[in-house]
């Protein structure tokens, strides 16, 4: 029992040192998840080869000892996954405004895709952008 015990000890201490999970891993398991799936109504067993070899990279990058080997590439991508993430959520917010503003009809610039809004129930009226651009619209 001692024995067990120093086992697991040794183990406990083994791993501290090691990396553990980070944005690759969790995508090589996504990407493995998605090839097990392509697998499974396709048939193909590309997909199977490609979800074992996902898993065995993720295996790796949770295992490895040093995280310097990835940092510099890992913090840029990092970073350019917090920027996409933060620009997605912005669109969806401001969609969410957008549909419960029942006060003003939104539209788009034909030149320059800009959001204007208009108010609601004006009937035909003319918009102007910023750009320069006028156009006629019902509200």
């Amino acid at each position: 029992m001692n024995r067990f015990f120093s086992l697991f000890n040794n183990l406990r201490e083994n791993l501290k040192t090691r990396y553990g999970l980070d944005i690759w891993s969790v995508c090589c398991l996504v990407a493995a998840f998605l090839c097990a799936t392509v697998h499974r109504y396709t048939g193909r067993n590309l997909f199977r080869l490609l979800a074992l070899l996902f898993i065995a990279a993720a295996l790796f990058l949770v295992l490895r000892k040093k995280p310097d080997v990835f940092s510099g590439l890992a913090g840029y991508f990092k970073g350019v996954f917090h920027r996409v993430k933060k620009r997605v959520r912005s669109s969806v917010e401001s969609r969410r405004a957008r549909r419960r503003d029942t006060e003003h009809r939104y539209f788009r610039c034909p030149q320059c895709s800009r959001m204007l809004r208009v108010p609601r129930g004006k009937g035909t009226v003319e918009i102007s952008c910023t750009c320069g651009r006028t156009f006629r619209r019902r509200t």
